[in-house]
This record gives C-alpha cells, structure tokens and sequence, in this order.
C-alpha cells in the first residue's frame, strides 16, 4: 500500500477522472476498496465542499 488515507485516495481519483460521474459502488471497484459505506462517507462528505458535487446521475462507468 502506498500509504495514502482512503479519503485522499477518493479525492486523487476524482480530480484524475475529472468531468466525469461515480458512483460510490464504481469508485469502491476501481479503488480496490472493501467497503462501499467507507466510500460514501467520504463523497458526502465531499460533496458539502465547492469543488465536488453530487447528484443522482448515471454513473459514467456504467456507459
């Protein structure tokens, strides 16, 4: 393991996938992480700062 916290790992992978949409499910399987509530806890959190935003889009991976 790298090293980085799971929340920094959350937050480099949307600011590289910049533009696109995620859901916590998608972002859990590509992060290689075993629990999807520690993924939410994380984007919702996110999601009350001015650079994220959250919505129930489809998820761009399932396209």
């Amino acid at each position: 393991m790298s090293g980085r916290t799971v929340p920094e790992r959350i937050n480099e992978f949307l600011v590289r996938c910049a533009g696109r949409a995620y859901c916590d499910h998608c972002i859990q399987e590509r992060l290689g992480l075993r629990w999807r509530q520690q993924v939410q806890l994380v984007t919702a959190t996110l999601a009350v700062t001015s650079g994220y935003r959250r919505s129930s889009a489809i998820c761009d991976a399932a396209t």
